[in-house]
Formats: structure tokens, sequence, C-alpha cells
């Protein structure tokens, strides 16, 4: 439609223009003694219009030769900064497709644009990471701390690519400075959980399998898998306490702890008392001896059900068992129980006053390692 009104208006100016030709019968003189020149009107309107056409033209080409370096300048700017972002592009489709090689070398040649570095670096560290080359991947990384604008992206990757590589106290060093940064979204939090995991920082485990349960972040299955490992680990340190902390190992370990019985006394309340432990088996039975006439195996035989509590100091742990008293007075038993102490109440394994109290866990409720687990044997 453009192109069409100005063809209409061209040849409607070149009709007025021959109807003004036509009728216009005058002529201009110019005198350059002794010389005259007489040319008509219309001829001279022509050639000052073909002047001003030829001046146009040369200030025009004037201006474009003064204007070429910059567009010069302008041209190569332009052509390297599609060349960086078409290299930036294939870098990340060579990443997704596996070829890490060109991935990388397309990531240099995207890092010559300045807004490129740290999209460049991140793609150059984690190509590299898969090609195991963790010295050049190290170097990308600090390329793209560089710029702020990229730190939390770079951390991410740090963590991601130190977990892959299990270096689980560099990984975990780099989420304690994200969660400092305030970085607790859901993608960090499930490669926490991964490094937690690696090392055995079951307590963190627990709590980030709880978060990322209450965001629906995590599959149930494995969420009850990570929770058994983590329970495991923590009952095998409670059954470890347990353990060091009777008579026939305190003298190896040097370890103390307190322990707590209580039974149901003769008017049905709960009655609880200090006592030491002989031996124990973990969290299968724990030994005591104490006087046969004493309150303790009275009130077990009437009521077997007790509960033992362990409180140790080192680790500020609390352990309460649930379960079961058996009254032992046999020889074989007082005997594999003995030890010196007792022979300043006793005389000996053979002594009638003597008794084995043995516990046998069927519950528990633990606090250990700031997390508190309870449930069946």
């Amino acid at each position: 439609m453009r192109i069409f009104l100005w063809v209409l208006g061209i040849f409607t100016s070149a009709a007025g223009l021959a109807v003004l030709v036509r009728f216009n019968a005058g002529n201009v003189v110019f005198f350059f003694p002794p010389y005259r020149i007489d040319i008509s009107l219309n001829f001279f309107l022509v050639l000052l219009i073909l002047l001003f056409i030829v001046i146009y033209l040369l200030l025009r080409t004037i201006d474009k030769v003064r204007k070429m370096p910059k567009r010069v300048a302008d041209h190569r700017e332009k052509k390297r900064k599609e060349k960086g972002s078409n290299a930036l592009r294939e870098a990340v489709k060579a990443l997704f497709e596996g070829r890490f090689v060109h991935a990388e070398k397309a990531a240099k040649e995207a890092a010559v644009l300045p807004e490129n570095i740290g999209s460049a670096a991140l793609i150059g560290a984690k190509a590299a990471h898969a090609l195991q080359q963790y010295e050049r991947r190290d170097d990308y990384l600090k390329q793209a701390l560089t710029d702020q604008k990229y730190k939390a992206a770079s951390l991410v990757t740090k963590m991601e690519l130190l977990v892959d590589e299990h270096k689980t106290r560099e990984a975990l060093d780099v989420i304690e400075q994200l969660q400092s940064d305030g970085n607790r979204h859901i993608h960090v939090q499930r490669w926490a959980l991964k490094a937690h995991q690696q090392a055995q920082n079951w307590s963190e485990v627990l709590k980030l399998v709880f978060s990322l349960e209450k965001h629906h972040a995590i599959r149930p299955a494995l969420a009850a898998r990570l929770r058994e490992l983590a329970y495991m680990d923590l009952l095998s340190k409670a059954e470890e306490i347990v353990n060091k902390s009777t008579i026939y190992t305190v003298g190896e370990s040097g370890h103390t702890a307190d322990w707590v019985m209580s039974l149901t006394d003769e008017e049905g309340y709960p009655a609880s008392s200090m006592i030491t432990a002989s031996r124990a088996d973990g969290f299968k039975w724990i030994a005591f001896c104490t006087l046969l006439d004493a309150n303790k195996p009275k009130r077990a035989e009437k009521d077997p059900r007790s509960c033992v509590y362990i409180f140790d100091r080192e680790s500020f742990s609390g352990i309460s068992l649930t379960g079961k008293i058996e009254v032992k007075t046999d020889f074989e038993t007082k005997k594999q129980m003995w030890y010196d102490t007792l022979g300043d109440f006793f005389k000996g394994p053979e002594d009638e006053n003597l008794c084995v109290l043995i516990f046998t866990p069927e519950r528990y409720n633990i606090f250990i390692n700031n997390k508190t687990i309870y449930g069946v044997f």
C-alpha cells in the first residue's frame, strides 16, 4: 500500500510539473562580463534540483565514510555476540546430549562474552566433572564464583559435584555455606540428604527426611528406608553405650553411666532406685546383682514388668527400656555375673542371699544425638 501511494504521488507531481513548465515562459540571466548566459527558468530549476541532489548525496557519502569505523566495530561486536550466544546454546545442548568434550569446548567459546562467563563456567565445570578432570572442574567453579549473580548457582553446582565424587566433608561445608545464605530450597535439601547419608549423620538424615516429607519431595518407600537405617544406626550407638556401661566393661572403657530401675511397689505405685549393671548383651538382656531379700527381687517376682533408664553423661544420651525381669538364683548364673566389688556384701557366688535380675527389654525410648527414637524390639 505504501509503495502504491509513493508511485501515485510521483506521477501526480510529474503531471503537475509538466503543466507548470508548459505555461512558464520565464528565463534566468547570468552576467560574467564580458559574458552573458541566458537559460530558461525551467532548465534552471532542473539544474538547481540536480545540484541539491548531488550535494545531498555527497554529504551522505561523507557521513557514511566518517561513521564507517564505528559501523565496522559495531558489526564485529554483533558477530562476536552472536557467536558467543550460539556457542552457549551449543554448550547446553552438548551437555544434555552427553557430549562433554564438545560441551566444554563450546563453553570456552561462549565465555568470550562477559555476560556468559558465569553460565559458561558452570557448564564447563559439569562437563569437566563428567570427564573426571577435577582440577579443571575446580578452576571453572572458581571462575563462576567471581560473578556474584552466580554465587548461589555455583555453590549448588559445587555441592552436587562434590557429593557425586563422594567428597562428603567438602560437600557438607558447601551445604553449610548455602544454608547460612538462606538457600534451603528442596533441591539443596535433597543433595544435603545424600551428603549426610554418605557421612552417616543419621540424626541429620532424619531431620531432612521429615522436612522433605512435609513438602512431598521424597518417595514414601525411600523415606521409610532411610528412617529405618537411621534408627538402626542410633540404636547401635545406644546399644554400644549399654555394653560399655556395665561393671564388666567399665574397667576396659573407663566409661561410667547412671542406671535407674523402676518397678511396681507393694501399693501399685512405680518405685525407682539407682542400680549397677553387671553385664549386658546389648538390648538382648541386661543383668543386675542384688540381695535376694531386698525390695527389687520381691517386686519383680510379683510384677516382672520393669523400666531401666541409663543416662550417659559423656554423650548426653538417655536410654529408657521397658521389659520384664526374671530373678535368677542358680550358681552358674551368679558365678558368671560375679564381680569383685560384690565381695564387700557377699561371701561369693555361692552366697544364698545373692541373686541376679535378668532384664529383657521389649520397648525403647531413646534420646541420642539430639534425636528421640522409640519403638519395639
